[in-house]
């Protein structure tokens, strides 16, 4: 397909913080062939987030930035990431309003996905769904539940599923004789690595690990990551000899804690598509997750993964217990996720992003 002239202007988070989106588009950063601008939105110290004059402060300087690149750029298309939240929906709708007073259309990502705001939808934010989002022509979401909502409520347009991203970089290690070296390993350890929030199940895993430690003497459980329940879990593990906690790690240090691994548990009470998952896949591990957001397009019980109820230390329990206890089982879930993840590659992932720039790019607005 030939590529279109004109710049695109993706609406990212500042790259250095630690979230999902923030790396997702610091990853594809260097692979974009196309003519891309970021715009940052999106606070800028986590430290602050709450302050409410601050927080203000921050999101009008954000919007002056925006209009400041619109009308000093020539853009053929703006890809702005957002979220199915209260805050998402009004925050971005205005974003939407501008870009098209601009003459410029908007392609939202939705990267995110709340239950809360799903019902706000269905019972009074539909017009504002309509008016904005819904006269884009093409609409990025993560799941087949955001996809068959969004035609529900009324879009006709084209809706894309994709994923989010796995840094190539990191698998130059990687090869099928890794997953199969696993199995000589004596210790099997249970990697959690994701942000350290009461959401991510993280406490019902620690409980479910307390449980197995005590009846299998070499299992262990690694725990990667920052968050708000920091605090919480120092207590919690301060005295279990059988958890680990690393903290947030990159590069290197990433590598070495998904190698290590034999299994990956993420047991979350919501999701959207969560890098880690797409990484611990990549890198060959079996996984034991809920079936929350986009995590049941890409885990399939029993073929790839365990997909176990949210809010539940039994099931997590008996999820791992399965895997330890079945090597065959194991060792076919980890070669399927290994086999399979090439889609998620970041040189991957942004040939896709740009077909769908390329065929929606042209300055064409919908206006039904």
């Amino acid at each position: 397909m030939k590529k279109k002239k004109g710049k695109v202007l993706i609406l990212v988070p500042p790259l250095n913080s630690k979230g999902g989106i923030a790396n997702y588009y610091s990853v594809l950063e260097s692979h974009f062939s196309s003519d891309v601008d970021y715009c940052l939105r999106g606070t800028r110290n986590q430290g602050i987030k709450g302050i409410w004059w601050k927080e203000a402060c921050r999101f009008f300087s954000d919007l002056h930035q925006y209009i400041i690149h619109l009308k000093s750029e020539q853009y053929r298309l703006i890809h702005i990431n957002t979220s199915l939240s209260l805050h998402s929906i009004y925050r971005d709708s205005l974003y939407i309003i501008i870009g098209r007073i601009f003459g410029i259309p908007c392609l939202p990502f939705f990267r995110g996905w709340s239950e809360r705001a799903e019902y706000a939808v269905e019972r009074y934010l539909s017009w504002i769904m309509r008016r904005t989002y819904f006269r884009s022509s093409d609409i990025v979401t993560l799941s087949t539940h955001s996809q068959g909502k969004l035609k529900e409520w009324g879009y006709e347009g084209k809706i894309h599923i994709e994923t989010t991203v796995v840094d190539n970089s990191l698998l130059t290690s990687m090869s099928i004789d890794v997953v199969h070296s696993r199995e000589s390993q004596n210790e099997f350890k249970i990697l959690f690595l994701a942000r350290v929030e009461i959401d991510k199940g993280i406490f019902e895993l620690i409980e479910a690990v307390t449980r197995l430690s005590e009846k299998y003497k070499n299992m262990s459980l690694i725990l990667a990551g920052t968050g708000s329940a920091d605090e919480q879990v120092i207590q919690k593990i301060h005295h279990l000899s059988y958890v680990s906690r690393i903290g947030y790690v990159s590069g290197q240090a990433k590598i070495d804690a998904y190698l290590s691994a034999s299994v990956y548990v993420l047991p979350s009470y919501r999701e959207g598509m969560p890098n880690s998952l797409l990484e611990a896949m990549s890198f060959g591990l079996p996984v034991v997750c809920t079936g929350v957001g986009g995590i049941p397009d890409v885990i399939t019980d029993m073929k790839n993964g365990v997909i176990i109820p949210s809010h539940d230390s039994n099931a997590i329990e008996k999820a791992i217990e399965l895997l330890y206890r079945d090597r065959e089982l194991r060792l076919k879930m980890a070669r399927e996720n290994y086999e399979s993840s090439t889609r998620f590659y970041a040189s991957n992932v942004v040939k896709r992003l740009e077909s769908i720039y390329d065929q929606i790019g042209n300055g064409k607005l919908r206006t039904s």
